[in-house]
Order: C-alpha cells, then sequence, then structure tokens
C-alpha cells in the first residue's frame, strides 16, 4: 500500500533541484496557497497571477513572485498536476490564447496519504467520505461567484509569515465551519459526519506523523555525530518542526 503523505511530498517542492528558468520556481508555501485558492473553483495560471499582483506583503513568503508571475505559475500548476494536487479541468481561449484550467483535487483533502485508507496508530481508519468534500467544494466554489468568502479568506494572506500545508488544511477547517452552519448543508446531511471535525483530525495526524519524522532524524544525528560522523560542508537545521540544510559552511 502507498503510504506517502500528500504535505511531504509538497514540503519537498522546497527542494526541488533543477536548473534554468525552473530553478526558483517551486516552493511548499506558493503551492500550498495555489491550492487554497483552488478550493474556491477551478482557474487558469493568468487569473491565478492577476489575483496577487497586487499583494506586496506576499513577498515575505519564499519565491512569493511566482504567484504574481503567470508564466511561473504555468510551471507550478504543471507540476502540482503532475504530483496529482490538482486536476486539468480543460482547455480555454482567452483573447486568442489557450488557458489550462486547473481544479483542486478533491483526494487531498478526503485522506492525509495518497493511497487511502490512512489507519491511525491504533488501528482505525481516518477517512473522509468523498461524497462530502465534494459537496464542500461545489459549494465553496459556488459561493465565491457571488458573495465575499473568497475574498475574506484571501485577505488575511497578507497577515502571514508563513504558509504550509497545515496552514491550507486549517483554512479549509474554518470554511467548512461556515458551510456546517447553512441551512443546505442541516437539510442535506441531517445526521452524518461534519467536514470541519475530520479536517482538526486530518490535522493532528499530519503533526503526529511530522513530529515522529523530525524526532527520527533528530535521533539519526545524535548518532552520527557520537560516532565521530564526518560533518558535510553544510548544516542540517531542525526549525519550527523543519528540516533544512544551510548554504554556509559550519563554523570551526
Amino acid at each position: 500500500m502507498n503510504m506517502d503523505y500528500w504535505h511531504e511530498i509538497i514540503k519537498d517542492y522546497d527542494n526541488v533541484e533543477v536548473k534554468g528558468s525552473k530553478k526558483y520556481i517551486y516552493s511548499e508555501s506558493t503551492a500550498a496557497i495555489i491550492l487554497l485558492i483552488l478550493a474556491f473553483g477551478k482557474d487558469h495560471a493568468y487569473n491565478i497571477a492577476v489575483l496577487f499582483q497586487e499583494w506586496a506583503s506576499l513577498n515575505e513568503l519564499p519565491r512569493a513572485s511566482v504567484l504574481k508571475d503567470p508564466s511561473k505559475m504555468s510551471v507550478m500548476l504543471k507540476k502540482m498536476n503532475d504530483d496529482d494536487f490538482i486536476i486539468l479541468d480543460g482547455v480555454t481561449v482567452v483573447n486568442g490564447r489557450e488557458r489550462k484550467i486547473y481544479t483542486i483535487n478533491p483526494r487531498i483533502i478526503q485522506s492525509p496519504v495518497v493511497s487511502p485508507p490512512y489507519k491511525r496508530a491504533d488501528g482505525t481508519v481516518l477517512e473522509i467520505p468523498i461524497i462530502l468534500v465534494e459537496k464542500f467544494l461545489t459549494w465553496l466554489s459556488e459561493s465565491g461567484k457571488h458573495s465575499s468568502i473568497k475574498e475574506q479568506f484571501t485577505e488575511t494572506l497578507h497577515n502571514l509569515e508563513k504558509f504550509d500545508y497545515l496552514t491550507f488544511l486549517s483554512f479549509i477547517k474554518e470554511i467548512a465551519l461556515q458551510w456546517e452552519e447553512k441551512p443546505e448543508f442541516v437539510s442535506e446531511f441531517p445526521s452524518g459526519p461534519k467536514l470541519s471535525p475530520l479536517i482538526k483530525e486530518y490535522i493532528q495526524e499530519v503533526k503526529l506523523h511530522s513530529d515522529q519524522y523530525i524526532k527520527l532524524f533528530e535521533y539519526i544525528l545524535d548518532e552520527l555525530e557520537r560516532i565521530g560522523f564526518p560533518k558535510d560542508e553544510r548544516t542540517i537545521i531542525i526549525e519550527d518542526g523543519k528540516i533544512r540544510v544551510s548554504k554556509r559552511k559550519p563554523t570551526e
């Protein structure tokens, strides 16, 4: 069974090693923000870039210029499509140019892993009903067309110093809470499960898995240092639950 985690795949965007024009395009923060935008409905690279072009505050995020550049956005969307985060939903023609339309893949909200079911440590299964996810995304897409809900949540991005996959999930949980207060939700799902508490469990599982991964990595580093393993010319840093490699040589 494939136990690849969505949050690990997207985190690796920070470490994609490519040359040429694609070298400084990929990052977890930009990919997670794109997921949030596409949760409000399908769109294409040019429209998404225009949305962000006046947002100077986003420059604080890694490689945020990608969000404002239609050509870089196209490259980013292609990779996210290749990795199944989003789905190619067709092609439209705008001012004589073809635009690829993408939509969010509901499976990334359904389960923490690429191939469900996902089993917790106690053996129980966490798998959000796909019909619940699809109904939520349909409602969100329709709401974004005729209300301020999209602007409400995109505006909050101005104040963020960090945006990762967990941030994306937290936004989804908060929007789901609004959905669950709507009369149409109550009438359609009178006794079924609610999405927001299931997303909360999803977030808890991602945090638990990430914490275990970090602890294991710290243990490996300690053991390597104990046995005198030669240090690399770069330094591995664990900070705020993330692993990165510095570009500076360690001080002698």
